[in-house]
């Protein structure tokens, strides 16, 4: 993947942080993990990659950021995604937020 290291403005972080992909009303989660990542995207590994929306969000297991996400390039089973917004899921007041923090405590029990 060449190509997407030439495009790239932001040095990337290797990692291999379990999340999830959230998307839909209802909510739908596909399992993924973060693989490579800089300030502004990442690079990831999603099961059901072409069942991913090109608006999306991320659920980190470990940390609780939720972060927004728009797919900038595919080539299963990897998105890459350029960041829209982050939030906090822990301590979160939005009602929507709440409901995702919920579903955060879930997904990281398992």
């Amino acid at each position: 993947m060449a190509g997407h290291d030439e495009r790239r403005r932001l040095p990337r972080r290797r990692t291999r942080a379990s999340a999830a992909v959230v998307f839909g009303d209802p909510v739908q989660t596909l399992p993924a993990t973060i693989r490579d990542r800089t300030d502004l995207g990442a690079k990831l590994l999603v099961e059901e990659a072409d069942r991913a929306p090109d608006l999306f969000e991320i659920i980190e297991l470990k940390t609780g950021v939720l972060l927004g996400a728009r797919v900038v390039w595919r080539a299963a089973p990897f998105i890459g995604v350029v960041f829209t917004g982050q939030h906090m899921l822990k301590g979160a007041a939005d009602p929507r937020l709440i409901k995702l923090s919920q579903l955060w405590v879930r997904l990281s029990a398992k």
